[in-house]
């Protein structure tokens, strides 16, 4: 879901604003992203994870250098993560590490319809979102997200699930009246998945993302990354 914003904010990401706008991502996550795009191996960490439409693949440069990038459109990075468009109905999503290789790579579908996800970790974590009882809102992360879980968006980076509730109750002081929504379903590659949500914000307008999450071995979201705004083309 969308990160902690301040009115102030969100009026810069509706308007396109560049200054006082979100993080951009450094040389290293560019230049991997850049790497990646041309299908280099030498992008890759040496333990890096690569999921394709069959799950985690074996070995990850052997699947990139066998990946279909057509019609690639631009790198939309922040942070350590980036995404792009791919012209199949896909994006390619990644994960930089500290000296600039990609950790984890995911092809995955345009978000649009899914698997309605009810009950799981997904369902769980967007409700904390809108809840208003911190009590509820502490249960609901518990059944969804890691105890290191990490939630990274063009406007925040935060680790813990301690801090993932300090970080939803002051988006929720600072936005009142906001509210946030599933576009479609949950779309699953592995452990990795991506749905589009929308963030309506009283007064403000309408502000619509992309987020991508990686389930651990419990099921529990050890890691949302969210982008805003539809897919660059």
């Amino acid at each position: 879901m969308p990160a902690p914003l301040v009115r102030f904010s969100v009026v810069l990401a509706f308007a396109g604003c560049a200054c006082g706008g979100p993080p951009a991502a450094n040389d290293l996550v560019l230049g991997a992203g850049e790497r990646l795009l041309a299908k280099d191996p030498s992008a890759l960490a040496d333990n890096a994870v690569f999921v394709d439409a069959e799950g985690p693949t074996p070995d990850a440069g052997v699947a990139l250098v066998a990946a279909a990038f057509d019609d690639v459109g631009a790198l939309d990075a922040h942070h350590d993560v980036l995404r792009a468009r791919l012209g199949t109905g896909q994006f390619l999503f990644a994960l930089v590490n500290e000296v600039g290789l990609v950790s984890l790579a995911a092809i995955l579908p345009v978000p649009g319809e899914g698997i309605p996800d009810d009950d799981g970790a997904v369902a769980h974590y967007q409700a904390a979102w809108n809840e208003s009882a911190p009590s509820l809102r502490r249960d609901l992360l518990e059944q969804s997200w890691a105890t290191d879980g990490r939630f990274v968006d063009p406007s925040s980076d935060v680790d813990g699930r301690a801090d993932l509730l300090e970080h939803i109750a002051t988006t929720r002081s600072q936005t009142p009246g906001s509210s946030f929504a599933s576009v479609g379903g949950v779309q699953e590659r592995g452990p990795v998945l991506t749905f589009a949500w929308r963030m309506e914000v009283l007064g403000l307008g309408v502000l619509d993302g992309v987020d991508v999450g990686v389930l651990d071995d419990d099921d529990h979201l050890g890691l949302i990354a969210g982008f805003w705004g539809a897919l660059p083309r």
